[in-house]
């Protein structure tokens, strides 16, 4: 049967409407001056790695940050979408281009994004179901029900915030809590994951390894009174940061040390920290099989060392191309050679052709923490 979606109102979010203040250049100088302390004491390895970082699209951030003007930083993290610095991880500059300029288009990213959220809000027996076998459409698959589904979803997850403000220009569907864009909903689902998880498990922290946009942890910031810790590449902490702060998170940035009721912001390449990160969830979304063998068995290591349980939500591709160029097949199962097992699988509703898996301990009884 053919359903009849509505055509969603889909528009940019034009205006930043940043919870602090509309003057967020504070943000961008103390960002300077991390990166600056940080490179001194040689936390952030040495150029080679930025410039590894610039060949996933962050080359304007990198010219901004070598810069070190707050002023030309602060405006380049408020028109991400406008640039080139979010390519791989949310809207990018192309995308914001193409729908400005293509109504089809627009139209289009519409209605996927209001499929992804009838998926969601499913998931959560919020929406209500069709009989496949009707050969006539109920008028409320012609509606659009955005705000009607969106925020009931949430709400039974315990996500009481409204959609985080990223930058000008991201488009979504006009909801009553923010600007839903696709990303919105995949992070959604990472959360509901992670929720559904904790909820059965009693877990000493969450340590999230790749941790994109900062989305999810925007979503889970305050569900669980655990401490949060997202480890990535230095430049992608910075847009963490940028996202988690101007929304009002309390966010720590490269502390040697774990900081309670704060999302904690790792750099990949550090050595000197002291984050005690035992029995704790260890998530992973979308990019473990993105990463070389060599940085898949460092995490892998890390994981194991301190007993943890992994949530894998990844796509099963064959074969993809890395930033580094080299061909990785998909073997998180690798995992299980440093003393761990699959206890769970299943699909993962919201984005299609990816599974939520769970691996633990071999002597993990149960599945239980």
């Amino acid at each position: 049967m053919n359903l009849l979606f509505p055509s969603p109102n889909f528009t940019p979010e034009t205006q930043f409407e940043n919870p602090i203040n509309t003057d967020i250049t504070h943000i961008s100088k103390y960002i300077l001056d991390k990166v600056n302390k940080n490179i001194i004491n040689g936390e952030i390895s040495n150029k080679s790695t930025w410039f590894y970082i610039s060949q996933m699209g962050h080359k304007g951030l990198l010219n901004c940050i070598e810069k070190n003007d707050p002023e030309a930083l602060n405006d380049f993290l408020l028109n991400l979408h406008n640039r080139g610095a979010l390519l791989g991880m949310d809207q990018h500059a192309h995308a914001t281009e193409k729908l400005i300029n293509d109504e089809k288009k627009r139209e289009s990213d519409g209605k996927m994004i209001y499929r992804m959220l009838l998926a969601f809000a499913s998931s959560r027996a919020i929406c209500r179901l069709y009989n496949p076998e009707q050969k006539g459409n109920e008028p409320y698959l012609e509606k659009n029900l955005a705000s009607e589904y969106l925020k009931p979803s949430m709400l039974s997850l315990n996500l009481k915030k409204n959609l985080p403000c990223t930058s000008y220009n991201k488009f979504g569907l006009v909801t009553n809590v923010g600007t839903l864009s696709s990303r919105d909903i995949i992070n959604l689902g990472y959360a509901k994951e992670v929720i559904n998880q904790c909820n059965s498990n009693n877990y000493s922290g969450i340590c999230e390894i790749g941790g994109g946009f900062g989305k999810l942890a925007y979503f889970l910031d305050g569900v669980f009174q655990l401490p949060y810790t997202i480890i990535d590449l230095p430049v992608v902490n910075i847009l963490q940061y940028f996202l988690l702060k101007s929304n009002g998170i309390n966010v720590t940035l490269w502390e040697d040390r774990q900081i309670s009721n704060n999302i904690n912001l790792l750099n990949a390449f550090s050595k000197n920290h002291e984050y005690p990160l035992k029995n704790h969830l260890f998530v992973n979304a979308d990019s473990f099989v993105e990463m070389s063998e060599d940085t898949q068995n460092t995490y892998f290591e890390l994981i194991a060392k301190n007993k943890g349980h992994l949530l894998s939500i990844n796509h099963e591709a064959d074969k993809i191309m890395t930033p580094t160029g080299d061909r990785q097949q998909y073997k998180i199962n690798r995992i299980e050679n440093y003393g761990y097992k699959k206890v769970s699988r299943h699909l993962f509703w919201e984005r299609s052709g990816y599974a939520v898996e769970l691996y633990v301990p071999i002597d993990t009884p149960n599945g239980k923490t």
